[in-house]
């Protein structure tokens, strides 16, 4: 499978990286305070996604359906994939996400890069400083400056938009017009 450009060079540039080449349980945990102070705006931190595959270790698991590719977790036992059987004409596959206790997937975005815009979305519409921290506009808008790039010309300005005014109202209003433009197909979550 060809992985999403924007995936390979956001891996190599260091943005899919929360500790900086170092593992959590490596770290202090004066030292993860540190990184995460050091690189909160400069790694897509987003809540309900773990960079914990690299882009040499994406690829098919036994026990998720046949042609899904894993490069990503929530840490809560589900997997972010890249699905080619459903890529069609698209420069790049779908994204879903499979759960660990259910027995279908819906799809999560059209590509990986939306992927990314969607989760944007969610964080920035249901922040919270308790779990997220405090400087939420300021993380957003740090956040999408190193999404818009791998964005499309036709996209990314309306992006930008959001994310110079990201106001929770605004963003619900756009997550709930991104998942409503999604196809209803669903994929078995197991082999």
């Amino acid at each position: 499978m060809q992985l999403p450009v924007a995936f390979e060079n956001l891996h190599a540039a260091g943005r899919l990286d929360y500790w900086g080449g170092a593992r959590y349980h490596d770290l202090s945990k004066e030292e993860r305070a540190q990184r995460l102070a050091e690189r909160y705006h400069r790694v897509l931190w987003l809540r309900g996604i773990e960079w914990d595959v690299a882009p040499a270790e994406v690829g098919e698991r036994d026990e998720l359906p046949a042609g899904a590719f894993e490069f990503a977790g929530n840490g809560a036992g589900d997997s972010y994939v890249f699905y080619p059987p459903l890529q069609g004409g698209a420069l790049e596959p779908p994204v879903f996400l499979i759960p660990h206790d259910d027995d279908r997937a819906a799809w999560f975005a059209p590509s990986f890069v939306h992927a990314l815009v969607r989760l944007w979305l969610q964080q920035g519409a249901e922040w919270s400083d308790e779990h997220d921290g405090p400087g939420r506009v300021e993380a957003l808008r740090a956040w999408a400056a190193i999404i818009a790039p791998h964005l499309g010309d036709d996209e990314r300005p309306g992006f930008e938009a959001l994310a110079e005014d990201p106001a929770p109202g605004r963003l619900a209003e756009a997550l709930r017009a991104f998942v409503h433009g999604l196809p209803a197909e669903t994929i078995p979550a197991r082999r």
